[in-house]
């Protein structure tokens, strides 16, 4: 099929989705507002997955479309700008960009997996566990982006080519990164989550808190990589030890300025862990620790590291946020909870838990993260307060299950990773359909009991 028709057939998709749900009859239930948003959604959410426009012109058109066919005023559309979220994605993105260039990452890199032996198991292992060090010091999507190139790099260097051994590299190295936002709070992850479920109530979310009540998810990242492992034994046996301890030696003595940003980035990171004792908003650490590496005395940051910020990004998390906005605006998610309360009124933890996380994963085919943040976190957490639940382990399952996809094209990061061009596609489905199960186990099994410990649930 030529590039042109498959454009094409996206645009009609897009288009006729929406044109059908203007013959939905309105009512005193259903009203004309309701009926406009989902409209306004649908059309939008559709131009996210197929990517037939610029994820900012896509933003823009659903923030506007509301004010301008009467869902929501425009303030309340734009309300999103004036929260923290924002502000503190686009200066970690300023801080991503800064610390690419430097050797820091792949001096970790290089460290971690020397330290855990240079066997197959020993690189996956140190792979994990670097993402979960980059997670606390430097979160950001850019990040998992430069460290799958360095996974890419080690798959090269030891010329493992398209195989079982890149693909257990490379999936388990995405795996743990992404596994570490269900413990370490970053601004685009569960802060982009808990901005949109906010719209509804407020929900505060402390580092400190955060961490406390998911530790019990640390496991997991390695569980997953155990079962890489077997899962994707190598052809042949893998002894790289001493080469990453000679590329280690080869690399040059730590700059000074590289010894400034660690300086800042431990800062930052005891910052976000104390903000209990200090009381002062997070926000303020993720601006604050990049910005100050543009000032006297540090002479780091470059005006490029702002120019080459991903703005399209940072506006379509602000629009995603306007969604749970203008759902709050017109009433949908007591709508919705009024149609499936009765499903879930007499469940018990277990069962809650487990369909929610059902639910979101099926939605993965269809649906971005963003935008399953955005449809589905407002009316859960409205559920969940008819229903007397507390909305935190709720909303943690379903970010933890907007991990777990069977086709690379249902993430970004996940379409980079196999982008890469070194993993088989029935390798990547075999891996992430059995991590599907692990994960499902993993949360009813010790995630659910550990929230009930915690008085959660």
């Amino acid at each position: 099929m030529s590039k042109d028709k498959t454009i094409m057939i996206k645009w009609l998709v897009t288009v006729l989705i929406p044109l059908f749900l203007v013959f939905i009859p309105v009512s005193e239930t259903f009203t004309l507002p309701m009926r406009n948003f989902l409209i306004i959604t649908t059309f939008s959410i559709l131009m996210f997955i197929f990517d037939t426009v610029d994820i900012a012109i896509a933003s823009i058109c659903l923030m506007f479309g509301y004010a301008l066919f009467g869902v929501a005023p425009l303030a309340t559309v734009l309300s999103s700008w004036t929260g923290t979220i924002p502000w503190m994605v686009f200066g970690s993105l300023v801080l991503v960009n800064i610390v690419q260039r430097t050797t820091l990452m792949k001096r970790m890199a290089y460290w971690c997996i020397a330290k855990t032996g240079g066997t197959y198991a020993g690189i996956i292992y140190g792979l994990i566990t670097l993402s979960i060090f980059i997670n606390l010091l430097v979160p950001g999507t850019l990040t998992g982006i430069a460290l799958i190139g360095i996974a890419y790099g080690i798959c090269q260097a030891l010329e493992l080519g398209k195989s079982k051994a890149s693909a257990g590299i490379m999936i388990a190295t995405m795996m743990g990164f992404l596994e570490a936002g269900n413990f370490i709070y970053t601004p685009n992850g569960m802060g982009f989550l808990f901005g949109i479920a906010s719209t509804v109530t407020p929900l505060p979310l402390g580092y400190v808190d955060f961490f406390v009540q998911n530790v019990v998810f640390i496991p997991l990242c390695y569980v997953l990589g155990f079962m890489t492992i077997k899962l994707m034994k190598p052809e042949k046996k893998i002894e790289g030890k001493r080469y990453f301890v000679e590329q280690l030696r080869a690399m040059p003595a730590i700059s000074k300025d590289e010894k400034k940003v660690l300086v800042i980035l431990v800062l930052l990171l005891a910052f976000l862990f104390t903000t209990q004792l200090h009381g002062i908003d997070m926000m303020y650490g993720f601006l604050i620790a990049p910005f100050i590496l543009f000032f006297p005395g540090f002479h780091i940051g470059e005006k490029t590291d702002i120019t080459n910020v991903n703005f399209g990004t940072l506006i379509f998390i602000t629009a995603c946020m306007s969604i749970g906005s203008a759902a709050n605006e017109v009433g949908i998610g007591p709508v919705f909870s009024q149609l499936v309360l009765p499903l879930l009124e007499n469940a018990n933890s277990f069962v809650f838990v487990g369909l929610t996380w059902i639910i979101i994963t099926a939605g993965n085919f269809l649906m971005t993260p963003g935008a399953e943040f955005a449809v589905f976190s407002p009316p859960l957490v409205q559920i969940c307060l008819d229903l007397g639940v507390n909305p935190y382990p709720i909303l943690y399952t379903l970010y933890e299950a907007t991990n777990n996809l069977l086709f690379p094209y249902e993430s970004t990061l996940w379409i980079i990773t196999f982008g890469f061009g070194n993993i088989y596609l029935k390798d990547f489905m075999k891996v992430m359909g059995c991590k599907m199960v692990v994960c499902l186990l993993y949360i009813l099994a010790l995630g659910v009991p550990y929230w009930m410990f915690m008085g959660l649930l």
